[in-house]
């Protein structure tokens, strides 16, 4: 389980969760698509979970020709859409009250 004290000791910018999921498509009428997801510490112990779905991402880097596809950690880092269903968040990342807190909206 995530807490603050874990934060803390994480330099900024770093990557420490990741996976797949699936997460309804905003376009498509709640179409349940799969989406690459990597959490990662910002700057002042806050953090935050970016999602491989975000402006067709897929097709702009040339990683698939859907949503289905699954893009490089480097590029959903760089160009993905943040996570804001805390519920998803949560389900993703277990963590306390305190490192919930610190979730970047």
């Amino acid at each position: 389980m995530l807490a603050l004290k874990d934060l803390k000791a994480m330099k900024p910018g770093t990557p420490f969760a990741d996976g797949t999921t699936m997460i309804p498509h905003p376009w498509k009428d709640g179409e349940r698509v799969t989406v690459r997801w990597v959490a990662q510490r910002g700057g002042i112990h806050d953090w935050a979970i970016y999602h491989s779905f975000d402006g067709n991402i897929i097709e702009y880097f040339g990683f698939g020709d859907d949503s289905q596809s699954i893009a490089p950690l480097e590029i959903i880092l760089s160009h993905g859409a943040k996570l804001h269903d805390m519920e998803k968040v949560k389900e993703l990342v277990p963590c306390d009250k305190k490192a919930e807190e610190m979730y970047r909206h």
